[in-house]
């Protein structure tokens, strides 16, 4: 049970092969609806704070570019994001719309009516293409409140 008021981050790690391609998806980090167990929390879940994404380089050239969303809209945090073609490089969500955006804002939880529908997962998808694949690790960071 993660804690109410706090700020919160969850950081995922993926293997990418040198054989990723275009369209390929990574699922990265599942939030739930309610971790606190409350039925009542207002909004039914986590307050997004911010996203960042990490990857090693892995383009040998510079096609690669990586989108970061859920699994109703792939570029909803990351549009095209070429940070995948520089060692190490990290970037910040700079879309609108990130700050304060709460996955769960309706229906409440105490109305969901499966459990499939308490969950919220956060994914990449390949876009373009790398030129000259690598492969290495791609990182994605979550941070969010849970407020009571």
């Amino acid at each position: 049970m993660l804690p109410l008021g706090y700020n919160q981050s969850i950081l995922a790690t993926a293997a990418v092969p040198a054989t990723t391609g275009a369209n390929d998806i990574y699922q990265m980090i599942k939030l739930e609806s309610n971790p606190s167990g409350y039925a009542n929390d207002g909004a039914g879940g986590p307050t997004i704070l911010g996203v960042d994404l990490g990857a090693d380089s892995l383009d040998a050239a510079s096609s690669l570019t990586l989108d970061v969303g859920d699994t109703t809209t792939a570029a909803k945090y990351f549009s095209q994001s070429t940070v995948g073609q520089s060692p190490g490089a990290r970037a910040g969500s700079t879309l609108v719309g990130v700050l304060g955006y709460q996955p769960f804002a309706s229906p409440f939880f105490h109305t969901y009516t499966t459990v499939s529908l308490a969950t919220y997962l956060m994914q990449i998808k390949v876009h373009t293409s790398a030129a000259t694949a690598l492969a290495g690790n791609i990182r994605l960071l979550c941070s969010f409140t849970v407020d009571p």
